[in-house]
């Protein structure tokens, strides 16, 4: 994370994202919208001419990179819930 600038409350901004990351609680029904919209997405993405799927391009050049069906099928596993999310964090 990157936090620049010239205001001198910069750590106090800091402490308060830290903050927030340390207590955060996955809201289940939140979390299976969020979910079902991403996948919407990448299913959408599938449908996109091919000139304007520039994110493709972008993530070529990264070291790791993921297909679209890639993410999908990660995202629509069993494996991404609520529980897991709640063991990451």
């Amino acid at each position: 994370m990157l936090v620049s600038g010239y205001n001198q409350k910069l750590p106090l901004l800091v402490n308060s994202i830290f903050d927030k990351l340390r207590s955060f609680k996955c809201i289940p029904s939140r979390f299976a919208v969020l979910k079902e919209q991403y996948m919407r997405d990448l299913e959408n993405l599938k449908m996109e001419p091919p000139y304007s799927i520039s994110r493709s391009i972008v993530i070529l050049d990264t070291s790791i990179a993921w297909t679209a069906e890639q993410e999908l099928a990660a995202v629509a596993s069993t494996l991404i819930s609520v529980p897991f999310i709640h063991l990451f964090v």
